[in-house]
C-alpha cells in the first residue's frame, strides 16, 4: 500500500510542475516530507528542460552568460550594481535569488543583452537561461521556513472608513469627504500600511467625523431616511427604563452589539466594562441617548475601530508562522472585496469558527463577489493599478481638445470601471484587458470612438465592428488621455505605462537635471522637423537614450490616437509614423500590431496583475518567499481561463492571506534579498 501510495504521488506531482509540486512539499508534515524527495526532484528536473538532461551551470550555462553578459556586468564593470562573474556554482546563485531574479526578467523581456550587444542568444538559449533561473530560484525555497510576511497595523483608509461609518451608523453621507480626510490611494495603493500613519491633523479629522456622524443619527420621524432607521433600531431597540440598574443594563446591550460591529470581533469583558463606566459617567448628566452616543465617540475614535488589528499569537521572538483566525479572516476579506466591516453573515461564520472551512470560505468569496458592493475592489485596486485615478487632472486641456468636456472625463473613467465590473460580474476574462471585441460606451464616448447608433449619457456594452481600433485597455480614452501632455500625445508616457503597469517593468525616474521639455504649442522650426524628429534629437543623450528605447517605441504604436484618445490618420502637417522597433529588434506598426506584441507577451502580463493584487490584498511590499503563492494563482488562472474568480479565491487561499506571524520576530532566511517591489 506505501508504495502503491507512493507512485499515485509521483504521478501527481510530477504533472502538476515545480511549483506545485513545491506547495506540496511544503504543506506536508515534516514526518510525511522524506518520501516526496525523489519526486520533488524528478520536479525540479522536468521543470528545467523536460525530455533532456538538466544543464550544468558550470559546463553549459555559466559560459553562455559570458560570452552575452559579461562585458558589461563582471567584475571591471559591474553595470546596475550587478557582477555575475561572482557566481561559480549553483550553491552561490542559491545565496542571491533577487538580483537573479531581476537577471531572469530582464532576459525573459528581451532587455537584455541589449539590442547592440556583439552576441545575442537564440530563442532555445534564451529559454534556457530563463527556465535554468527559475528552477534555481525554487529551489532556495525548499525547506525554508514558511513566511507569509508581517501584518502591521492598518489604519482604515478613506474609502474604508466611509463605508464603514455608512453602515455602522446609515449617515448616507461620505464623512470622509465632508471632514476632509486625505485620499490614501495619491501614495499608491490605498491599502498600503506603510502610508496609512496616523498624524496629528488626520487624528483631528477623525475626531469631528465622529461627531457630524453621531449627529446625524437621530430618532427616526416622518421622511427619515431608511438608512437612518435601521441603524437607530439596531442601536436604540432596547427602550430603556427608569431605574438606574435598568438603563446600565440596557446600556449594557446596546453597546456591546455595537462594539462587536465596531471592533470587528466579540468584545473582551474588560472592554465592555471600561465603556459601561464611561456611560455610568456620562449619564449623571446626561439623558440616555446622548450617554449612549458619547460612548459610541469613544468607540469610533479607539484603535480598535480606527485600525485593523491581528494579535500576535507566537510566544515573544519567535518566528513560527500562524494560520490567522476566524473573525480576523472575515476582516480581510471584507476589506479586500467591500472596502468595509463584515456584514451579518460573514460575521456568524466567524463567530462560529466556520468561515476558514476552505468550501465555506470559497462560497462566501463568491457571495461576496457577486454582490454590488464588490464595485469596492475595482475602484480600490483596478482604478489605482491602471492609474486611471489620476484621470481627473490629466493634463490634456479642453482649450487644445474641444471634445474633453468633464462629462467626457466622467464617462472615460466609467467605461474603465464598467468594463472592469462586467469582468467580475460576469466572471470574465481578464486577459480581454489586453484585447477584446467589445467596449462600453454613451453618445460621447461613441462619437469619440467613431462608433455609430449610441445614444443617451448612459453607457452601453457595443460589439465592436472587426475594423475598430478599440478594444481593451489601449483603446480606452481614460488610459489615451492620461498618457498625454496638455496639447498633444506623449509617446515616452504611453510606453513608460505600458512598460510599467501591463507588463510589470518601470524604467527608472529620469535625471533631475533633465530638460523634459521638447516643444511648446506654435513652436517654430523647420517644417520637416515632426515631434518624433524633435524627440528623437532629444533623447541622444545616452543616460536618457537607454530607456526610451523602451518606452517610445511602444508610445509610437498608438500615436493614431490623439491626444484624448480620438483616431486620426495624420496630423496637420504630415502622416504619422507608428512603425516601432524595440531594443531586442521585434519591429511592428500601430496599435493592432502592438496588442499582438503584449498578447505575445501575455504570461508576463498575468503575472504582473497577480504581483500587484497581493501587494493591494496584503498592504505590504512582496517578500521572496511569496514566490510559491505568486505562482499558485498564476497555475490558478491559467487552468481556468483567467478568469476573475480565479484571481480573488487564489489572492484569498493564498498563504500570505490566511497566515501571519508575530510584527516583531526575526527576519525571514530571505529577508535580505528584497524583491523588486
Amino acid at each position: 500500500m506505501k508504495f502503491k501510495r507512493f507512485n499515485m504521488i509521483d504521478v501527481s506531482v510530477t504533472k502538476m510542475g515545480i511549483f506545485p509540486a513545491l506547495r506540496r512539499f511544503r504543506d506536508t508534515p515534516a514526518q510525511g516530507r522524506q518520501c516526496l524527495l525523489p519526486v520533488l526532484a524528478l520536479a525540479l528536473l522536468g521543470h528545467a528542460l523536460v525530455g533532456a538532461e538538466e544543464p550544468s551551470f558550470s559546463v553549459q550555462l555559466k559560459p553562455l552568460l559570458e560570452s552575452m553578459c559579461f562585458s558589461c556586468h563582471d567584475a571591471r564593470k559591474h553595470k546596475a550594481g550587478i557582477d555575475l562573474s561572482v557566481y561559480h556554482d549553483e550553491t552561490a546563485v542559491h545565496k542571491d535569488v533577487a538580483t537573479w531574479k531581476k537577471v531572469a526578467n530582464q532576459i525573459d523581456s528581451r532587455d537584455m543583452p541589449p539590442e547592440d550587444a556583439n552576441v545575442q542568444p537564440t530563442e532555445e538559449q534564451r529559454q534556457l537561461l530563463v527556465s535554468w533561473i527559475r528552477t534555481t530560484e525554487a529551489r532556495a525555497l525548499i525547506g525554508l521556513p514558511k513566511d507569509p510576511g508581517i501584518s502591521p497595523p492598518r489604519r482604515l483608509n478613506r474609502d474604508e472608513y466611509a463605508h464603514t461609518i455608512n453602515d455602522l451608523l446609515g449617515v448616507g453621507t461620505d464623512i470622509a469627504e465632508v471632514i476632509g480626510l486625505p485620499d490614501d490611494a495619491q501614495r499608491g495603493y490605498a491599502t498600503y500600511s506603510g502610508t496609512l500613519t496616523m498624524p496629528a491633523l488626520v487624528l483631528e479629522k477623525y475626531f469631528a467625523a465622529a461627531d457630524l456622524a453621531l449627529t446625524r443619527l437621530v430618532e427616526p420621524g416622518p421622511g427619515t431616511k431608511p438608512e437612518i432607521r435601521i441603524a437607530w433600531d439596531a442601536l436604540f431597540s432596547v427602550q430603556p427604563p427608569s431605574s438606574a440598574s435598568a438603563r446600565h443594563d440596557a446600556a449594557r446591550t446596546i453597546l456591546q452589539g455595537f462594539a462587536r460591529r465596531a471592533y470587528r470581533r466579540p468584545v473582551q469583558p474588560d472592554e465592555l466594562a471600561r465603556l459601561l463606566r464611561l456611560f455610568d459617567t456620562a449619564s449623571q448628566s446626561r439623558e440616555f441617548v446622548p450617554a449612549i452616543k458619547l460612548v459610541l465617540k469613544a468607540m469610533l475614535v479607539s484603535p480598535n475601530f480606527l485600525y485593523r488589528i491581528e494579535q500576535d499569537r507566537a510566544a515573544s521572538g519567535s518566528s513560527d508562522a500562524y494560520q490567522i483566525d476566524n473573525h480576523e479572516l472575515a476582516v480581510r476579506l471584507s476589506y479586500l472585496l467591500w472596502s468595509t466591516t463584515p456584514d451579518q453573515e460573514l460575521s456568524d461564520l466567524a463567530d462560529h469558527g466556520k468561515l476558514s472551512d476552505a468550501k465555506i470560505l470559497e462560497a462566501q468569496v463568491r457571495r461576496l463577489l457577486a454582490d454590488r458592493r464588490s464595485h469596492a475592489f475595482a475602484t480600490g485596486f483596478f482604478a489605482s493599478w491602471l492609474q486611471i485615478d489620476h484621470l481627473e487632472k490629466a493634463r490634456p486641456s479642453q482649450m487644445y481638445f474641444p471634445a474633453l468636456t468633464p462629462q467626457l472625463r466622467t464617462a472615460m473613467y466609467d467605461e474603465t470601471m464598467m468594463f472592469i465590473d462586467q469582468l467580475r460580474e460576469q466572471d470574465g476574462r481578464l486577459l480581454d484587458l489586453l484585447d477584446c471585441d467589445y467596449a462600453f460606451v454613451n453618445e460621447d464616448l461613441a462619437r469619440l470612438y467613431g462608433l455609430s447608433g449610441v445614444t443617451g449619457e448612459a453607457l452601453h456594452r457595443v460589439t465592436l465592428p472587426p475594423d475598430s481600433h478599440r478594444g481593451g485597455l489601449l483603446g480606452m480614452g481614460s488610459v489615451l488621455t492620461m498618457t498625454s501632455h496638455t496639447f498633444r500625445t506623449s509617446p515616452t508616457l504611453r510606453g513608460k505605462w505600458i512598460l510599467e503597469v501591463l507588463l510589470g517593468s518601470p524604467p527608472p525616474p529620469p535625471p533631475a537635471n533633465v530638460n523634459q521639455q521638447i516643444d511648446a504649442p506654435g513652436a517654430s522650426g523647420p517644417a520637416a522637423v515632426t515631434f518624433r524628429d524633435q524627440l528623437s534629437a532629444h533623447v541622444k543623450d545616452p543616460t536618457c537614450a537607454s530607456c526610451h528605447r523602451k518606452m517610445d517605441p511602444l508610445g509610437f504604436a498608438l500615436d493614431n490616437f490623439d491626444g484624448i484618445g480620438g483616431w486620426r490618420e495624420s496630423t496637420k502637417e504630415r502622416p504619422l509614423d507608428t512603425s516601432a522597433k524595440l531594443p531586442g529588434g521585434e519591429t511592428f506598426s500601430g496599435a493592432a500590431e502592438l496588442k499582438k506584441v503584449l498578447w505575445s507577451r501575455r504570461a508576463r502580463f498575468v503575472r504582473t496583475l497577480v504581483e500587484q493584487s497581493l501587494i493591494y490584498s496584503l498592504g505590504r511590499d512582496l517578500v521572496p518567499a511569496d514566490e510559491i503563492s505568486i505562482q499558485g494563482i498564476i497555475d490558478r488562472l491559467d487552468a481556468g481561463g483567467n478568469r476573475f474568480s480565479d484571481l480573488v479565491l487564489g489572492l484569498v487561499t493564498s498563504y500570505p492571506f490566511l497566515n501571519r506571524r508575530n510584527n516583531e520576530s526575526p527576519p525571514h532566511p530571505l529577508a535580505s534579498m528584497p524583491d523588486r517591489h
